[in-house]
């Protein structure tokens, strides 16, 4: 990160020397001048220093933009690349490699949760709730039956075997419902709306390629220089029509991709919010 010197930086240095006492002798006095105007002197140092850096760092940084301005070979070098390889320009060129390796490494993370294991065994836990859930009211059923038959007699015993069911079984089915959305599909849907959003921008990111390739063929004399040559014009809309195509062609796949990813993790959301 770039130092910057903040507004006001100076006056509250100059306004910070220590106060003096009114007993205060004549040498103390030139002591506290002396170190104020110490750290004023830094100040202007280190500003100098900064302003310096600043115009160095924005002269290289301009020396680089002209360095990396494309020419017509790189056009027609791109052409007979594929994939991020087949971005002209090369800033472009390296940020789509970026997104493209984040969107391998969050791919092969979603891919580890299958949606259709994962909807069986919530499934299987979820039945497991059902039944101890249908204890229970065959057992509030038997419970009053009871009561219908005998008023006067006790239900005691049944009272507390309701009770483990609900303390127990139910209980327990329930806990291990919570654990494993917790556990299992919280994990699942993060992957999969990760994977999701990294598919999602590779394929604007090559939206925004196709628009500089299209001003790019609007606009030969920003890489050809001026007055080009037919010929050179010529090579360079083919090159660039190319270049299109490709990534044209890889475009479905990209689509089914993120909307794969996207079903998935709609589908983990919803499996995450059923109970029953």
């Amino acid at each position: 990160m770039r130092a910057s010197l903040k507004d006001g930086a100076f006056s509250r240095v100059t306004s910070r020397a220590p106060e003096r006492s009114i007993n205060a002798g004549p040498t103390v006095a030139r002591c506290e001048r002396k170190r104020a105007m110490d750290q004023v002197d830094t100040l202007c140092s280190s500003t100098l220093r900064i302003g310096i850096l600043s115009t160095a760092s924005a002269i290289c940084l301009s020396l680089s933009a002209v360095a990396s301005a494309q020419t017509l070979d790189d056009f027609c070098t791109a052409a007979g690349k594929n994939y991020t390889q087949v971005i002209p320009f090369e800033g472009m060129r390296r940020d789509a490699g970026s997104i493209a390796t984040e969107v391998d490494i969050r791919k092969d993370r979603a891919t580890q949760y299958p949606y259709d294991t994962f909807e069986k065994q919530k499934l299987n836990l979820l039945r497991e709730v059902a039944n101890a859930r249908l204890k229970i009211q065959k057992k509030e059923q038997e419970i009053a039956d009871f009561k219908s038959r005998y008023p006067d007699g006790s239900t005691r015993p049944l009272e507390e075997e309701l009770s483990k069911l609900k303390n127990d079984d139910e209980y327990y089915a329930k806990k291990a419902v919570e654990t494993y959305n917790r556990e299992k599909l919280e994990p699942a849907w993060d992957a999969w709306d990760r994977f999701w959003q990294a598919r999602a921008g590779l394929r604007e990111y090559f939206d925004k390629v196709l628009a500089k390739l299209k001003e790019a063929k609007s606009n030969p004399n920003t890489y050809l220089g001026a007055n080009p040559s037919d010929a050179d014009i010529a090579r360079l809309k083919s090159c660039i029509e190319t270049i299109e195509s490709k990534i044209n062609n890889e475009a479905p796949e990209h689509a089914k991709q993120e909307f794969g990813a996207k079903n998935n993790r709609d589908g983990f959301q919803a499996l995450l919010q059923k109970n029953q």
